[in-house]
């Protein structure tokens, strides 16, 4: 069994701020790491926490995690798949969007490494 599924089911009723989760799902789908989303969706999906999959970022174009997994698509990445998988499976909306009306699909237009 994993350990971040350890946690979650045996860890404290208390956790870090929503604010800061909500930090680490960005920063984490900003950098293809499904381990520590993987944990942050677990947390959702075990009531420890309110963190809101699908919440824009407002220093970032009002981007969701989903938009910035898209932004850093690459095909030759087996993470990227795995990230959007985990990402919707966890409730992410794949119709949301960022403060430019794009959609998480729609944004990966202009990047560089997606086809």
């Amino acid at each position: 069994m994993r350990a971040a599924t350890i946690l979650v089911n045996a860890g404290p009723d208390f956790w870090p701020s929503t604010e800061n989760l909500q930090n680490e799902l960005w920063h984490s789908a900003k950098e293809l790491d499904v381990d520590r989303c993987k944990f942050l969706v677990d947390l959702v999906r075990a009531g420890k926490t309110d963190l809101n999959i699908s919440k824009p970022d407002a220093d970032h174009d009002y981007d969701t995690a989903l938009h910035m997994v898209y932004q850093n698509y690459d095909v030759a990445n087996p993470r990227s798949a795995e990230m959007v998988k985990l990402l919707i499976d966890g409730g992410a909306e794949v119709d949301a969007q960022n403060q430019w009306g794009r959609t998480p699909l729609s944004g990966r237009d202009g990047n560089k490494n997606g086809e």
